[in-house]
């Protein structure tokens, strides 16, 4: 049986927030139409690992084996659902028994994910041609769901969020009445919250099919909104032109800075260079070391200005840039040494 459209639905929100609890409830209000595959991460990565996730949060983690490790696990998560996607694609629901562990992945990572197909195969109607792909995680960095929306541009699946809203009190609460070996550390809830990034469809376009779920009560759990959310995403796959890929724009802005503190610092280096030798011709050799002073003062000044906001200091993005330094008569060039002389000439008193 083909399958006609399939879905990436991510959760976002803090552990205890409700999110596995409701998408064990959400089985049993789905469409007929649509299979539900939930990926549930608690499942799939050793807790052990799970439990030290507080390594993304210690001080000096940053190349801790540990937190190495435990990215390296999430990945291989992504790397099976990408497969399974490609599967499905290909040979329609038969694609579930032709699935091959892909390279890399951990035996019992792959063991974890295929017990959640399997209960998929056993529940997947003839009459169920679309499938919605849940991925149940914390999911708490915007970076960690746009993984999962670049694989939905890769393969034109759908792709929407649903965001699990709930106090950290609360969700403290609901953390301490889990078993002790399900427990997540007080402090790392407390971090992942200040961490936390939820969905912003005004600053990330890719984020436009998301929604909110408040959490805070579960006596009357709602799932409309939810099952409407599916339906848009289902029948609105992600086309890739639609979508500039964020990381290409963020490379490509880190670069455009990197370029404009380059290119400030060498004009910069030169006003300072012809403001020392202009008064080395007129002044004493204190006043000289003081001018000196005055001028790298004004470079620290302005390359802080440039680094933190170049445009509100003044600086125009329909500039050219590049090799504005060998160019004095450039807008950049100009601007810069404008700049300069007005802070060297006014000094903080």
């Amino acid at each position: 049986m083909s399958v006609k459209s399939i879905t990436l639905c991510v959760s976002c929100g803090l552990p205890g927030s409700g999110k596995t609890t409701y998408w064990r409830k959400f089985y049993e209000v789905l469409d007929l139409e649509t299979a539900l595959l939930i990926i549930e991460y608690d499942k799939i990565i050793p807790q052990n690992w799970l439990l030290d996730q507080n390594m993304e949060f210690a001080e000096n983690a940053e190349q801790s084996e540990e937190k190495k490790s435990w990215k390296s696990l999430r990945c291989q998560v992504l790397l099976v659902v990408q497969s399974l996607i490609q599967s499905l694609q290909i040979s329609g629901k038969e694609g579930l028994k032709e699935l091959s562990k892909p390279d890399n992945v951990r035996p019992d990572i792959w063991e974890n994910i295929l017990s959640c197909i399997h209960s998929l195969n056993s529940r997947w109607l003839d009459r169920q041609s679309q499938l919605a792909i849940i991925i149940d995680d914390n999911m708490y960095f915007r970076s960690m769901r746009y993984d999962y929306f670049k694989l939905a541009r890769k393969y034109g699946t759908g792709f929407c969020q649903v965001y699990f809203n709930s106090s950290l009190s609360e969700v403290i609460s609901r953390n301490m009445e889990r078993g002790e070996e399900h427990r997540v550390p007080e402090v790392v809830i407390v971090k992942m919250s200040e961490k936390l990034e939820p969905p912003n469809s005004a600053n990330h376009a890719w984020e436009r099919l998301s929604i909110v779920v408040n959490m805070e009560t579960r006596s009357d759990i709602n799932h409309q909104s939810t099952i409407q959310l599916l339906k848009s995403s289902l029948s609105n796959p992600v086309q890739a032109q639609s979508y500039p890929d964020e990381e290409e724009v963020n490379k490509n802005r880190v670069q455009n800075s990197a370029n404009l503190l380059h290119q400030g610092d060498l004009i910069l280096r030169k006003c300072v260079a012809a403001w020392v030798s202009k008064n080395k011709k007129c002044g004493s050799a204190r006043d000289t070391q003081a001018q000196a002073k005055d001028g790298l003062r004004a470079k620290d000044l302005i390359l802080k200005r440039l680094r933190e906001d170049p445009l509100s200091f003044g600086v125009c993005e329909e500039w050219p840039i590049d090799l504005s330094s060998s160019d004095p008569s450039s807008d950049f060039y100009r601007f810069i040494s404008k700049a300069f002389l007005h802070e060297v000439c006014h000094p903080p008193t």
